[in-house]
């Protein structure tokens, strides 16, 4: 636990040093989807628009788990780390709780700034009556960063090439939330079952990324 700590405290570092044109990419993502949010604020508090921050959890996810997993690799850092005595299993639990934590707070951000702006404009809302479904939107996003950034890593040691991790990892969150419609058709199933199968698929996703990460050779060609 605590050399998955130190791990967390590194990516932060290395974060938080990033250039300036990294801080504002993501500040034009979060403001441009929190605009998006904003126009459909109703229907995500009724439950029916999950779909927006669902979606929006991949590609957040997507662009730390790039730079945390494959970036090192490539660069060579990787091989580094490893030689200073911290386990892979704390390696990668640590960099994989850094990925889900930054997707959670841009997800909260943005959440709170599409509520903002829609009260900006001058509609009217009760944010008393509506802290249990927002609070069910986040847990839902949360569970969603979980199984991107579980899925991420294991990606990271299955997949070589770097350009077809955010492709892979968008398909395997559309397809269970395909499947989950699909079966929504013949059952009724609550929004409660996604959250159950999104925890679910995370949790396999990061048993395997362990169990790979442990016998994986570091050192080989990356494909671009």
């Amino acid at each position: 636990m605590k050399d998955s700590w130190l791990i967390i405290r590194k990516e932060w570092t290395g974060f938080a040093k990033s250039d300036r044109g990294v801080f504002l990419v993501y500040g034009v993502l979060v403001l441009a989807w929190s605009v998006l949010l904003s126009s459909n604020i109703e229907t995500l508090l009724a439950g029916a628009g999950y779909l927006w921050l669902i979606f929006f959890s991949v590609i957040v996810s997507g662009n730390f788990s790039n730079t945390t997993f494959s970036a090192e690799r490539i660069s060579g850092s990787l091989e580094i780390l490893l030689t200073s005595g911290v386990s892979r299993t704390a390696i990668l639990l640590g960099k994989i709780a850094f990925v889900i934590a930054m997707s959670i707070v841009l997800g909260f951000i943005c959440y709170v700034l599409a509520v903002g702006i829609y009260l900006f404009k001058g509609e009217k809302i009760d944010l008393i009556l509506n802290i249990i479904p927002a609070g069910r939107m986040m847990i839902l996003y949360s569970t969603a960063c979980f199984m991107n950034g579980a899925c991420g890593a294991w990606l990271a040691v299955r997949v070589n090439n770097p350009r077809l991790l955010h492709f892979v990892n968008l398909f395997v969150l559309v397809l269970i939330v395909a499947v989950h419609a699909f079966l929504s058709t013949f059952f009724s199933l609550s929004i409660w079952s996604l959250f159950v199968a999104l925890a679910f698929m995370g949790g396999l996703f990061m048993l395997l990324a362990v169990r790979d990460f442990k016998s994986d050779r570091v050192l080989q060609p990356v494909v671009y």
